[in-house]
């Protein structure tokens, strides 16, 4: 059972591809590919034949509301928006979707003071529990999140996209979404990566708008025009596969044996350009043959889960006994 398929992540498509051989050739084995929100025509052409299931959620009504704010304000605007809600909607605590860590502690910051800020005029401000949620925490801090607030206190959690899809807050009435999330780009010309915020696609604002209604009737504050949705917003977010560096994966399809990776079977090909630098940095880091053929330095490689020109670094540094510099400078 795959689970999450729209996500479109990396590791999801490789998989995909790897179960879709299996199921050719056994005759008995079954693979389910679900999804909240799926792109059944692409699916089913990958999939020839495979029956589709479609099963109604329970969900409560959700009310979407649009304001139009400028991107590089998003926080304060966010804080903003919470802070009305509480002062003046019904119970139901809030998730608060924002780009990265820091835009999530920056707005804890912020929207404490704000609230301080009123009790000091002397107004009558309700308990709110402020925290943040974000892949980098630790389990145990992640797991305040999912703690119930004391009686007559309203939660309101800061999160990245981890709340749209992989965590589930119960008791959220009120989403409010900034309409941007940070996605890693690779540009093959140059050999750089970088994080860089983008819009999100349609897909994931239904989904996060979708977060308000699961225990109780909700609303979705965006904090983005509807012509902006119609308009500058994709239908569905560009696959992982198509915006980041292959080396490590057809090193990973190399060393599973797997050595013809350009016509590999994948739901959507990345550009042969990638494909192609990814091919010509593993040769230059003495990981495939001139044949395409993977080395034993490759499967050593393969092994760790870097970057090849950084596990090539620390293979190195046992050579040179510089193994702890390596480790640092590579962790930095």
């Amino acid at each position: 059972m795959l689970d999450e398929a729209h996500e479109r992540s990396l590791d999801t498509d490789i998989l995909l591809a790897l179960l879709k051989t299996i199921t050719a050739k056994r005759k008995n084995f079954r693979l389910i590919v679900t999804s909240a929100t799926l792109d059944i025509g692409l699916f089913k052409e990958y999939l020839p034949g495979s029956p589709v299931i479609s099963i109604e959620g329970r969900q409560f009504p959700i009310e979407i509301l649009h304001s139009s704010i400028k991107g590089d304000k998003r926080v304060e605007y966010s804080v903003n928006a919470a802070i009305r809600i509480h002062l003046h909607e019904p119970p139901g605590d809030i998730l608060v979707f924002l780009t990265g860590s820091e835009e999530c502690e920056k707005a804890c910051k912020i929207c404490y003071e704000k609230l301080q800020n009123l009790v000091d005029i002397g107004k009558e401000v309700p308990s709110m529990m402020i925290l943040s949620l974000y892949g980098a925490m630790s389990s145990e801090e992640q797991n305040r999140v999912f703690s119930k607030p004391p009686p007559e206190c309203r939660k309101v959690v800061f999160a990245t996209n981890i709340a749209e899809t992989s965590l589930t807050v119960e008791g959220i009435g009120y989403v409010i979404d900034c309409g941007y999330v940070k996605q890693k780009k690779f540009n093959s010309r140059t050999g750089l990566e970088a994080l860089v915020v983008v819009p999100i696609s349609r897909q994931q604002a239904k989904q996060r708008a979708g977060r308000a209604g699961r225990t109780q009737e909700g609303k979705c504050f965006r904090l983005y025009s509807e012509q902006f949705y119609e308009q500058q917003m994709e239908e569905s977010s560009l696959p992982e596969i198509k915006r980041v560096n292959l080396s490590n994966t057809l090193l990973t399809l190399k060393a599973m044996g797997i050595h013809d990776v350009l016509h590999f079977n994948f739901i959507e090909p990345p550009s042969p350009e990638s494909v192609l630098m990814a091919l010509k940095q593993l040769f230059l880091l003495d990981v495939v043959e001139i044949d395409g053929g993977i080395t034993a330095l490759g499967y050593q490689m393969a092994k760790l889960p870097l970057e090849p020109s950084y596990s090539r670094c620390l293979i190195s540094s046992k050579v040179f006994k510089c193994e702890s510099s390596m480790i640092t400078v590579i962790d930095m």
